[in-house]
């Protein structure tokens, strides 16, 4: 059923060390700085995900039809791989024409000087004017280093049938949470699927939480770990993970989810396409519900960027790509193929989408980012995540205070002279 919504290869090889993470439509146009045929690489670690991969595939033709002589390479890159190996091209002065990032590692990479400065071609478009506000994360040392291409709220997916047959309502609650998932966790079947194993989507699936609860990991100047917020947000997560298979990865518990051995998730609308390839005994049952914190998580989750030490003809075809996917043509497109909401305002306005994107559309406007806005925990996010990570995963198998895990995290953070 469908709805319409109306400086520096040694500090370079330092970061290998801990970043383990991971225009408009027209005619043929003539190639940018001269006719001789160019190859661009374009990295993504989105090529093989539904939906998404179709939109990535539609740009490329695109852009192609349009750039005589002009071919993109694309590139599949595992996205706990993406940092790692974005950094190793560059310190080998070889880096992609066009980069695709988590949003969490842009300041690592921008901090370098490792990224094109886009002010001044952003000034002729209206993209200042028609993107979301967290456009400003693209924003390092006062200029602008990339494009946004996608956000999302986190929300409450769920299996209705499992539901039914345990007896059991929605949770609309951090309370409920736990109990309904402790209900529907029998045999092979678990009442929630939760990132419970080392993976760059612990820190993402964990912050959801601490924002849920009304917390932040710093604040003013000051790590939270210790705080009222953080502290019962974790326990949450701690809790409700008991009734969650241990040991897996993000798209291991959306694939138990799509074969009926997982009953809830939390989760972005990036699910939606993966409908399509679920057990038939679990299509007609999925649904969404709000988030059952008080406050819904928004996460930024990547952006577009252009290398710095490019040549300028690499340069400006990189930026004709990067204005073509933020054309309206191609946010249209975008909403249709990824059943997610475009960065473009008012995307998608006419496209034929899923009514489980409903509840993230209304989710978007009210929710809250989970990106620390400290420089120094951006320009260092891959020992961030790392440290944090490591508290998360003695959380989760141990029984030591979540106050002192923490307390431990917050010391080792400050050792490595990463400020809040």
């Amino acid at each position: 059923m469908v709805n319409k919504v109306s400086k520096k290869a040694p500090l370079a090889l330092a970061l290998l060390a801990v970043l383990g993470l991971v225009g408009c439509a027209g005619g043929a146009q003539a190639v940018p700085g001269g006719d001789e045929p160019i190859e661009l690489e374009f990295v993504t670690w989105q090529l093989e995900e539904a939906g998404i991969q179709d939109w990535w595939t539609a740009v490329i033709d695109e852009f192609e039809s349009e750039h005589d002589g002009v071919t993109i390479v694309p590139r599949h890159v595992d996205g706990n791989d993406m940092a790692e190996f974005v950094t190793t091209r560059f310190a080998a002065d070889s880096a992609p024409a066009i980069l695709h990032l988590p949003t969490e590692v842009f300041a690592v990479f921008a901090e370098e000087g490792w990224l094109e400065e886009l002010d001044s071609r952003l000034a002729d478009t209206d993209i200042p004017q028609t993107w979301p506000e967290t456009q400003s994360l693209m924003e390092w040392d006062g200029t602008t280093q990339g494009l946004m291409v996608f956000g999302y709220s986190v929300q409450l997916f769920y299996n209705e049938q499992l539901l039914e047959e345990a007896g059991q309502s929605v949770p609309t609650t951090s309370e409920e949470l736990v109990a309904v998932a402790k209900a529907l966790t029998e045999g092979d079947v678990y009442g929630y699927g939760s990132v419970t194993t080392q993976h760059r989507d612990l820190f993402r699936q964990a912050s959801s939480y601490v924002v849920g609860f009304g917390g932040a990991w710093a604040k003013d100047g000051e790590y939270q770990f210790t705080s009222t917020e953080v502290v019962a947000a974790l326990e949450n997560y701690r809790e409700v993970s008991k009734f969650s298979p241990q040991g897996i990865s993000s798209d291991q518990k959306r694939e138990l989810f799509f074969q009926g051995k997982v009953a809830m998730m939390l989760d972005g609308p990036f699910n939606i396409p993966a409908l399509a390839d679920a057990a038939p005994e679990v299509k007609d049952y999925v649904k969404v519900a709000r988030s059952p914190f008080d406050a819904i998580s928004y996460y930024p989750a990547n952006g577009l960027h252009i290398p710095s030490t490019g040549t300028d003809r690499e340069k400006d075809l990189a930026w004709d790509f990067l204005e073509l996917s933020a054309s309206a043509e191609m946010q249209d497109l975008f909403v249709e193929l990824y059943q997610s909401p475009a960065a473009r305002a008012g995307a998608g306005s006419e496209a034929e989408v899923s009514p489980l994107l409903e509840e993230f559309i209304t989710g978007s406007a009210e929710s809250v980012g989970i990106i620390p806005s400290s420089a120094s925990i951006r320009a260092n996010f891959g020992t961030f995540d790392r440290l944090v990570q490591d508290g998360l995963m003695e959380m989760l198998t141990s029984d030591r205070s979540i106050s002192d895990i923490f307390a431990d995290v917050e010391e080792r953070l400050l050792s490595e002279d990463i400020q809040p």
